[in-house]
């Protein structure tokens, strides 16, 4: 990284492509800063200066979350069922969730009861 003189201080030039590849990778502005070797109070003051910091920051992060919830998008379609219940309950809330919601003045619906009836127990459950 190129560093300039200003009144006896370095002055930090920011790779606006690190950046975004640093952000990709699901740092926070700390992590990012540290990487560039500048203090976090620097990297938010040149993101506040040059808007395609902030920008870059922005593309790095949803890159970064693209590419995780397509990870999460794969396993799930292979049948990966942690993955399914995951992406479900995230994706569609309303449908897909443990507990429903019961509104006022609406009851809980009572339990059901599922019995299994064992009939004989020394006979093999299926032929081989």
């Amino acid at each position: 990284m190129a560093l300039k003189m200003v009144r006896g201080k370095q002055k930090a030039k920011i790779p606006i492509n690190r950046v975004e590849e640093l952000a990709s990778c699901g740092l926070t502005h700390e992590q990012i800063a540290a990487a560039l070797g500048i203090s976090e109070s620097t990297l938010y003051k040149h993101k506040t200066l040059n808007p395609e910091i902030a920008e870059a920051i922005k593309r790095g992060q949803a890159k970064g979350l693209a590419h995780v919830a397509n990870a999460l998008f794969n396993k799930a379609v292979k049948g990966n069922v942690t993955a399914m219940i995951f992406y479900l309950k995230n994706r569609a809330p309303t449908l897909w969730k443990d507990k429903p919601d019961i509104l006022p003045g609406e009851s809980i619906p009572d339990p059901v009861k599922i019995e299994f009836v064992l009939k004989d127990a020394s006979l093999p459950l299926h032929k081989d």
